[in-house]
């Protein structure tokens, strides 16, 4: 083709922009790490291979487990036709995979084991955007709950659903769709900056 003929169209934006929807990717992936107590690094944070009752019990209340192939496990949750993958480095094989899925995600969750201070600083990576605290605030075998916040960079605009006020979520509010979801949060920033890149 030598020539290119101009197409005028009334709805053209409408057109590109819902195919442009239509590929935009329906799995996506979050990494998570543990921060104990007086851990400040990423290094030290992705060494950590113990998985806690806690951690445990978060990640059933909001996914289930699926096996890889190599033997390692991800968490899968679902809303709507949206697929989120979960892949906790504490039950990766080795530092290097921990590395590679845990950190290299957009979107972090840090789940504390105890109250730690946190910052994006002391993961030193530049490509995270958001990452979702988790820390276990109160467990009985009926009360579970979780304090949860969102640090997200400068440019990053604000998304939904909002966490309610106080941060603290009950075991049976994390699983609700409509009124509160960890997974609804992941979900819509994932979307929101693929729709912005």
């Amino acid at each position: 083709m030598d020539t290119f003929s101009p197409v005028v169209s009334l709805n053209a934006w409408e057109t590109i922009s819902s195919y442009d929807e239509h590929s935009t990717s329906k799995i996506h992936n979050v990494g998570l790490v543990i921060q104990l107590d007086k851990q400040y690094d990423s290094l030290s944070m992705v060494s950590n291979t113990q998985v806690s009752r806690h951690l445990t019990n978060f990640l059933a209340t909001i996914s289930t487990p699926i096996r890889g192939t190599d033997g390692s496990t991800a968490y899968h949750a679902q809303q709507g036709e949206h697929n989120l993958m979960i892949h906790p480095a504490p039950m990766m094989k080795t530092f290097r995979e921990r590395q590679e899925r845990a950190l290299a995600p957009l979107v972090q969750i840090i789940f504390q084991g105890q109250q730690t201070p946190f910052s994006p600083d002391l993961m030193g990576e530049d490509q995270v955007l958001v990452y979702i605290i988790v820390q276990p605030i109160h467990f009985s075998s009926k009360n579970e709950a979780y304090k949860v916040s969102i640090v997200a960079e400068k440019s990053v605009a604000d998304f939904g659903p909002k966490i309610p006020e106080p941060s603290v979520v009950s075991k049976k509010n994390l699983q609700q769709v409509n009124n509160f979801s960890v997974i609804g949060i992941l979900i819509n920033f994932l979307r929101f900056l693929f729709r912005s890149l």
